[in-house]
């Protein structure tokens, strides 16, 4: 029984941490949809082209990775924790968390995002190119993929939110 007491401990320690990492990267690419997207779409297209290349010559750091690898390597943990009870609703949405974040935030970085971002950062002789035409392929197809991307972090952090509230829900109230 104390083992099994302390593994629910720690499970939901790690699941209150998934969901912490993951709203903070759900908050990221959110934030980026309604702040850098409308501020971008309003710039030359040199200064576009050079501000993406800018944040995209930058955005591989630890503080990302922390965000965006640590929510997979969180939620993944806290499915080997509760896989004794792999047909209880928390489970169920914590697979599904996952499920969503991996293939719809992981896969598409790193299926769309950074061989795009890869290719424009070979554009860096202003003079000789046609920017226009190399914004106008770039922006409209990474923007599209940047909000299935936000939706799906979000889509994810809210069924971690749901894995939560089952969790607690489940339990027994003992406060009195």
């Amino acid at each position: 029984m104390v083992i099994h007491a302390g593994r629910q401990v720690i499970s939901s320690i790690v699941l209150f941490a998934a969901l912490l990492l993951t709203g903070l990267s759900a908050g990221f690419f959110y934030g980026w949809q309604v702040s850098a997207i409308p501020g971008l779409a309003v710039t030359d297209a040199t200064t576009y082209v050079q501000a993406m290349n800018g944040v995209n010559s930058q955005i591989r750091n630890a503080g990302f990775a922390a965000i965006f690898f640590g929510s997979v390597v969180l939620m993944a943990l806290v499915l080997v924790l509760k896989v004794q009870r792999w047909r209880s609703p928390g489970f169920v949405f914590t697979a599904l968390a996952l499920s969503v974040y991996l293939f719809g935030t992981i896969a598409i970085t790193f299926g769309v995002h950074v061989p795009m971002n890869v290719a424009l950062l070979e554009h860096t002789d202003f003079a000789e190119l046609d920017i226009a035409a190399i914004r106008d392929t770039y922006e409209s197809r990474w923007n599209t993929w940047h909000r299935v991307r936000s939706f799906a972090a979000i889509a994810a952090f809210t069924l971690l939110l749901l894995a939560v509230f089952r969790e607690r829900l489940s339990r027994p109230d003992t406060s009195l």
